[in-house]
């Protein structure tokens, strides 16, 4: 059964990531329905990733990638704005 295990890079923890992955996702997607890897970035509204506040007023470029085991691997990318 997929799981969803994360590495975080926010040493802070100002951006924290949901316990469950949202199925708007593309890596729900290929998770969940068997999609096929993306070739490049694609933008998604960053509340389907994240839950700091004012996040729905940002897109984030995500990009994911299928590994051994049922497992994805997703890197995100925040504008500076979101960041800062």
């Amino acid at each position: 059964m997929p799981r969803l295990r994360r590495i975080r890079s926010d040493p802070e923890g100002n951006r924290r990531l949901p316990d469950s992955l949202d199925r708007a996702t593309f890596a729900a997607n290929m998770l969940f329905d068997g999609a096929a890897e993306e070739n490049f970035p694609r933008k998604m509204p960053a509340d389907a990733w994240f839950g700091f506040k004012g996040c729905d007023r940002f897109d984030v470029e995500e990009q994911s990638f299928r590994l051994p085991g049922d497992e994805i691997l997703t890197v995100l990318k925040l504008p500076d704005e979101a960041v800062a």
